[in-house]
């Protein structure tokens, strides 16, 4: 959200500069929507494809995981955007409502399928495991990890408790999975692309 505070003051600039050279800044929007809207409907294939190069094994294992994300849906609304921001250009006069309607095609997909996609595609696991948590009704903690929206979906506050200290008696630890202590009396209740919870067996 910092980064977002910055665009602010650049995008008044792009905006009055379309409005004093509306033709320049047709030749720059187009290709650069169109290039945006090419790569937001290859975001899931690309995601897989390069999931191997991720050096950390959670990020690995979520991006691997991505094409459970539904991608058709991903590449249809990106399609159909595509042909609303043509009918938007063959319907307005001016350049200024066509940089318009380059601009809401390429904000319908990112807001639309883009984000909710890398929405599930990154804290998918965290959803299920927080539900999942608060389904069962037993005391947890985030175990060795910082995940907050798991607090969020569990709906109720989540403390934190070191990898080298155990888990109480009937709780429940969420982590991760490549740091998973690998000591004896654990059982594991849920995984899930790079994630796991476990409690103590007594």
């Amino acid at each position: 959200h910092y980064a977002l505070y910055g665009c602010t003051p650049l995008f008044l600039l792009l905006a009055d500069t379309a409005r004093k050279r509306p033709r320049l800044a047709l030749w720059l929007v187009v290709p650069a929507a169109a290039a945006l809207l090419a790569l937001f409907a290859a975001l899931p294939m690309l995601a897989v494809r390069n999931a191997g190069r991720v050096r950390d094994a959670m990020y690995r294992a979520l991006l691997e995981g991505a094409t459970q994300v539904d991608a058709g849906a991903l590449a249809l609304i990106a399609a159909m955007a595509v042909v609303a921001a043509v009918v938007v250009w063959w319907l307005a006069r001016e350049p200024e409502q066509r940089l318009a309607g380059c601009a809401m095609a390429v904000a319908l997909v990112a807001a639309g399928a883009v984000w909710p996609w890398a929405g599930l595609t990154l804290q998918g696991p965290v959803r299920e495991a927080g539900l999942l948590a608060r389904e069962r009704g037993q005391p947890a903690w985030q175990w060795g990890i910082n995940q907050p929206s798991f607090s969020v979906y569990r709906q109720q506050s989540t403390r934190h408790l070191g990898l080298e200290q155990p888990l109480p008696p009937g709780s429940l630890g969420f982590t991760r999975a490549d740091r998973l202590p690998s000591q004896q009396g654990l059982r594991e209740v849920w995984r899930g692309r790079g994630f796991v919870m476990v409690e103590p067996v007594r």
